[in-house]
């Protein structure tokens, strides 16, 4: 049971807690789960070449004058790994 001297939780604040610390351990595994994902893609060379080109035909309707090259998405696989890991 989770108390305090100072402080009692009433039922509500308690239920509130554990729907809060439920959302942040599932958050968390998300962002494993990610993490993950991301290594696995940043090692995979035919999937990157994949998804550069995928990117390139879904951007090209759109206005985009160059291609998306593999070094482009392994710069913001690299970029999106370092912001997420701090």
């Amino acid at each position: 049971m989770l108390s305090f001297e100072t402080f009692a939780f009433t039922g509500e604040q308690r239920r509130l807690l554990t729907g809060y610390i439920t959302m942040l351990f599932h958050r968390t595994c998300a962002s494993r789960k990610i993490l993950n994902a991301l290594r696995s893609l940043r090692a995979n060379e035919q999937r990157i070449t994949i998804l550069a080109a995928k990117q390139t035909i879904d951007l090209t309707p759109q206005g985009l004058n160059r291609m998306v090259t593999r070094e482009k998405v392994i710069t913001a696989i690299d970029n999106t790994l370092q912001q997420r890991v701090r």
